[in-house]
């Protein structure tokens, strides 16, 4: 509805409005704005103002002042920027008088459809045949789409506004690897705390593990990686690098999963939260947690149980208190799984309300007939959802309480709300969440 008022005409005779009137017009629309919503595999992800409303926005800075004002915090907080023209237009706006009050806020950009070229491509080198390296992988065929952002540009964009970024995701049209002013340009922002790295997913694509190594070897100030790609040949970083990593969210492949193993390896690693999607190489992937068990608080793997390692699921983590998935593949009548030794520490259960209310209505009708014994720290159990706390299920809230478990509703929830001490403060308090959604 919002959307179709502020194309109306009629918008025009609004320009005198104080800021806060235009603040609560543009709050409304944004309500109804199109969304790129975050991932349910990944708890670092935020949902991100698409480009038509984004530029609808824009476009009414230019009414008065107090729509420019009441714009700029909606608009310059996180950004999503898919072609070359939108990150000149960012960085034409950093050459302009006004450049602090507009990005002063800036913090998380999304960069999608980022193409890198290998040195050895560029000086026109070959790699071993038609298309591909000595080992025989391709190389990305079409590094000259004139629709891709380039490294150079990104690197740009980073270097004018890096400082106040605390989020960066680059999303890259075919092979992953980093150009070096690139490298240079997100090992200096001194604020970075979450970096979102995908690739593409064909197992034989060509990826430049050395210059990922490198730019990992630079970025101390993360917290936050999350690493999505087909192949990866070795990841071991210096002794010491990423010292603050708590948070890791992991695409495993048979082909790369040697090269996570290495990650999670390294001396010193503190990882608290763990998210792995295993779309092959289930077992293989074990390592990669076994790497993490004293650390761990929270785990993510979906869908549970049937992709949990076959090496961890008689294990105990010492510290893990936490389990999300988006649903569980077992029938109610197999609910065995709730015995594994991995779930005995499990104090509070995140789940897809739309994946995963079905299974639990179903297994709790069970539990009226049959005696179904729970882990024995198992709480809460948290349903994310599109509506957050406005969505309430009596059924479920009533059959949970019967055994003693609090049943909650909440949006989406980033890695630092997992695991951090505003989750375990709400559940002891009794009251909702009101995590936003945005």
């Amino acid at each position: 509805m919002f959307s179709n008022v502020l194309s109306c005409p009629l918008i025009h005779g609004t320009s005198g409005l104080p800021v806060e009137v235009v603040g609560l017009i543009i709050a409304y629309y944004m309500e109804d704005a199109d969304f790129l919503e975050p991932s349910l595999m990944n708890s670092a992800n935020r949902r991100l103002l698409c480009s038509a409303p984004l530029c609808h926005l824009l476009s009414l800075r230019l009414l008065s002042k107090s729509w420019n004002d009441a714009i700029i915090p909606f608009v310059y907080k996180d950004l999503y920027l898919a072609t070359p023209a939108m990150c000149m237009g960012i960085l034409l706006s950093f050459n302009g008088s006004h450049r602090f009050a507009i990005f002063s806020g800036l913090r998380k950009i999304c960069l999608s459809g980022v193409v890198f070229v290998s040195e050895c491509v560029k000086h026109g080198s070959s790699l071993g045949g038609s298309n591909g390296n000595q080992d025989g992988r391709c190389i990305p065929g079409n590094v000259t789409n004139h629709s891709a952002i380039g490294m150079d540009l990104e690197a740009e964009l980073i270097g004018v506004c890096g400082g106040s970024l605390e989020e960066l995701d680059s999303i890259l049209f075919h092979s992953v690897g980093f150009s070096p002013d690139l490298r240079v340009a997100i090992g200096g922002m001194e604020k970075l705390k979450a970096l979102g790295i995908v690739g593409g997913m064909f197992r034989n694509t060509w990826n430049d593990s050395d210059s990922l190594v490198s730019l990992l070897n630079s970025t101390p100030s993360l917290e936050s990686l999350s690493i999505r790609c087909a192949s990866l040949a070795c990841l071991k970083l210096d002794v010491g690098a990423l010292p603050n990593l708590v948070h890791l969210c992991l695409v495993v492949e048979r082909n790369n999963v040697g090269a996570f193993v290495d990650l999670c390896e390294s001396e010193g690693r503190n990882v608290r939260f763990l998210e792995l999607t295993i779309a092959a190489g289930r077992d293989q992937a074990g390592p990669i947690v076994l790497a993490l068990k004293h650390s761990l608080e929270a785990v993510f793997i979906d869908p549970s149980p049937s992709r949990l390692p076959t090496d961890v699921l008689d294990l105990t983590f010492p510290r893990l208190r936490v389990l999300r998935c988006v649903r569980c593949d077992s029938t109610p009548a197999s609910y065995s799984w709730l015995r594994i030794p991995v779930y005995q520490t499990m104090e509070v259960l995140v789940t897809s309300y739309r994946h995963a209310n079905g299974y639990w209505k179903n297994l709790l009708d069970l539990m009226q007939y049959v005696p179904v014994v729970l882990p024995p720290k198992f709480k809460t159990i948290l349903f994310v959802n599109s509506r957050g706390p406005e969505l309430y299920d009596d059924e479920l809230v009533q059959a949970f309480r019967y055994y003693g478990i609090k049943c909650m509703f909440t949006y989406h929830l980033t890695y630092k709300e997992v695991i951090g001490d505003e989750l375990l403060a709400c559940m002891a308090a009794d009251v909702v969440i009101l995590f936003v959604a945005f």
